[in-house]
């Protein structure tokens, strides 16, 4: 946002991934999968060996899951926690950056936070998609990193890597009314 290739957390999903311009779908923002409100039909289970939760874990196409996910509750009525939402979020980002995401945080934080240890993360296969929602492997010193980060609203030894007024907003209770 604050380089100005997304303009609002309130832009539709649609602005970024033409398969969400009919429906529920054409309803959801950026927003709704930010605060885990997007009515998505996937039941996050980790005890079934055939759900999508599984399949995101062990399956090696995350866009391919991603476009069976469907949206069964109208977008920002209701909090259900569904890992599926950064799948999504990777997708708009990637869309709007033009990189990689894995490419992005190193570029945007892991370098500008002087982390001392380079960081992997598991991919949907070799060459693939990052597991946007988990699976970012590093150390707990270089993780530290991201807290002293957001206890400094954004600051890190002076330089303002992450905007003070996103830092504010990511931390505020979400106003969803379920």
């Amino acid at each position: 946002i604050d380089e100005g290739k997304i303009k609002s957390v309130d832009e539709p999903v649609s602005h970024y991934l033409e398969d969400f311009n009919e429906g529920l779908k054409a309803k959801l923002t950026i927003k709704n999968l930010l605060q885990m409100s997007a009515g998505f039909d996937f039941e996050e289970s980790y005890i079934d060996p055939f759900s999508l939760t599984t399949e995101s874990y062990y399956g090696s196409d995350l866009k391919g899951l991603s476009k069976r996910i469907g949206i069964k509750v109208e977008p920002g009525k209701v909090y259900n926690y569904q890992s599926c939402n950064q799948i999504f979020l990777q997708q708009i980002l990637e869309k709007a950056t033009g990189k990689k995401l894995s490419d992005y945080l190193s570029e945007k934080l892991w370098k500008p936070l002087h982390a001392n240890h380079d960081a992997s993360w598991s991919l949907d296969h070799e060459g693939g998609d990052e597991k946007a929602f988990c699976c970012v492997n590093s150390n707990a010193r270089d993780f530290g990193r991201l807290g002293l980060l957001y206890m400094h609203q954004g600051n890190w030894k002076g330089t303002q890597v992450v905007s003070k007024s996103w830092v504010e907003e990511s931390i505020k209770p979400a106003s969803i009314l379920d």
